[in-house]
């Protein structure tokens, strides 16, 4: 499975595709029109979200016994 950072990155691609290439897109076996381009958007950023968060939690601090700063 693919981590969030690479589906972010296939996001982006899909979305710079649908504005620079017109209407359909297809990218990692799924077809996404200009229509879809909210969906890709609201991906974009669930998945942005995930990886600005995803190494850096108060119980990864605690782990490697790093004091916040």
């Amino acid at each position: 499975m693919a981590t969030a950072a690479e589906l972010l990155s296939a996001i982006d691609t899909a979305i710079l595709d649908v504005l620079q290439n017109g209407q359909h897109v297809a990218a990692e076996g799924l077809t996404y029109t200009k229509a879809d381009l909210p969906t890709l958007q609201k991906m974009r950023s669930e998945y942005a979200a995930l990886t600005s968060t995803g190494s850096s939690s108060v119980f990864d601090r605690m782990k490697t016994g790093v004091p916040h700063r």
